[in-house]
């Protein structure tokens, strides 16, 4: 598995896209981003889930002019 991803991916989301967690009884949470035929699923363990979180929480802080 080396870095930790297996595919590179470039996805852009808008503000009216579905977000669903799906499959909650194995050992990674599952993040539905869009529709169930056109839609791409995340499969995170809880750290990943959490770094994702952060990063997140991260990008929502106002950004300071340069």
């Amino acid at each position: 598995m080396g870095l930790g991803v297996e595919v590179d991916s470039f996805v852009q989301l808008e503000d009216d896209c579905t977000i669903k967690i799906e499959d909650l009884h194995s050992q990674y949470v599952h993040l539905r981003i869009g529709g169930s035929d056109t839609g791409l699923t995340l499969s995170l363990s809880e750290g990943a889930l959490r770094k994702l979180a952060e990063k997140t929480a991260e990008a929502l802080q106002p950004v300071e002019p340069t």
